[in-house]
C-alpha cells in the first residue's frame, strides 16, 4: 500500500494556486493527476502506455489525459506555467525531456520534480528486478545538473510502503516488477535487503525522494 498523503502534501506546499495550465509527464494511471487538477485549471497529463491511460481516463475526472512523450511534446512554446515529472524523469532521456518541456514552459514556468533516491531502500529492492534503476536515477541526476537550471527548492522526505504480511510484500515486487515471477535468488536478495523486517507485520519499506522546484533556465 503507498502512502500517497505525504506526497500530496509536498506536492501542495512547493504549487501555488497561480499555475493555470500545468503538464503533468509519465501520469501513468492518474494517481498525482486528481491531486494536481486541484491545483489549476487545466490539467494535461501525458504517458506512453495507452492501458495505463485508459485506467486513468477511467477513474479519473476533470483531466485531459493523452498519450504522448517527454521526448516530444506536442504543445506550443510558452504554453504551461508548470511540468510535473512524477517519478517519471529517470524513465526517459532526461536531457531531451528537460529541453522540451523548457520549450512549452511560460516565461517564469517551473518544472516540478520527483525522484527516488539511488540510497532509498525501495530503490534496492526495485533494482532486484531492474538492475539499471541506480544508474537511471543518477543519470536523471547529472541531466538535470547539466541543464543549468537554477533550483528554487528542494527537500528529501520519506514515504513509507505498508505490506500485511511476507505474501503481499513478495507479490508486489514480483507483480509490478517481476513479471509476475520471483525465483529462488530474487527472493533471498529481497530478504537480505530488508533484513529483520521481513518478520514484521506489517512490513513497512522506507521510500527516500528527493522533490525539486525548479526555475526556467530560458527566461
Amino acid at each position: 500500500m503507498h502512502s500517497d498523503d505525504i506526497e500530496f502534501q509536498k506536492i501542495d506546499e512547493f504549487v501555488n494556486s497561480s499555475c493555470k495550465r500545468i503538464l503533468e509527464i509519465g501520469c501513468g494511471e492518474g494517481r498525482h493527476s486528481s491531486f494536481l487538477a486541484q491545483k489549476t485549471e487545466k490539467l494535461i497529463a501525458i504517458d506512453i502506455d495507452e492501458a495505463r491511460l485508459a485506467e486513468a481516463k477511467r477513474t479519473v475526472k476533470g483531466v485531459d489525459f493523452r498519450v504522448g512523450s517527454g521526448e516530444s511534446l506536442d504543445f506550443p512554446e510558452g504554453f504551461f506555467d508548470l511540468v510535473f515529472f512524477g517519478f517519471s524523469l529517470h524513465h526517459q532521456d532526461g536531457s531531451v525531456a528537460l529541453s522540451e518541456a523548457s520549450r512549452v514552459l511560460v516565461p517564469g514556468g517551473k518544472f516540478l520534480i520527483i525522484e527516488p533516491t539511488v540510497e532509498s531502500e525501495y530503490t534496492q529492492l526495485v533494482s532486484v528486478f531492474q538492475k539499471e534503476e541506480p544508474a537511471l536515477l543518477r543519470r536523471a541526476a547529472r541531466d538535470i545538473k547539466s541543464f543549468g537550471m537554477a533550483v528554487s527548492r528542494q527537500e528529501i522526505f520519506v514515504v513509507n510502503h505498508y505490506f500485511d504480511d511476507n505474501k503481499m510484500f513478495f507479490d508486489h515486487y514480483s507483480s509490478s516488477y517481476g513479471n509476475g515471477t520471483i525465483d529462488d535468488i530474487s527472493s533471498n536478495e529481497l530478504r537480505q535487503i530488508i533484513g529483520g523486517k521481513y518478520f514484521d507485520s506489517p512490513i513497512i519499506v522506507e521510500d527516500q525522494c528527493k522533490i525539486m522546484l525548479i526555475k526556467n533556465h530560458s527566461i
